[in-house]
């Protein structure tokens, strides 16, 4: 079950994150360039679309920054970088405490694994 509650009108529309306990309010024509993007990149998993979309609004929010300028940045990503780069942004406005983590492929030293007998 999702956190994100969004309600469309023509001219504005409004997402409530129960998780976070906030509600904020833009217009309706950035909501869906923003929604639109993240749904694309996604492979059409409208989850996974609308939560980074309220992410990306919040961070908005929280920087002052607009959020069309936050998905210039994005454009030409794939889902694995815009991941990472939204790991990024998200970061930036959380406690030290609650950093979300990006995993990343361990390779192993060349010359120290091929000494390993099996």
């Amino acid at each position: 079950m999702s956190s994100i509650n969004v309600q469309k009108s023509s001219q504005q529309t409004k997402i409530y994150d129960k998780y976070y306990n906030v509600e904020f309010v833009i217009s309706t024509q950035e909501y869906d360039i923003v929604y639109a993007y993240f749904k694309k990149v996604m492979n059409e998993d409208e989850e996974v679309a609308k939560n980074f979309t309220a992410s990306i609004f919040k961070l908005s929010k929280d920087t002052g920054v607009s959020a069309l300028t936050y998905l210039e940045n994005l454009k030409g990503q794939d889902a694995v970088q815009l991941s990472l780069t939204m790991t990024y942004y998200l970061n930036q406005v959380r406690s030290n405490s609650t950093l979300l983590g990006v995993g990343q492929i361990i390779t192993p030293n060349f010359y120290a694994a091929r000494n390993v007998v099996s």
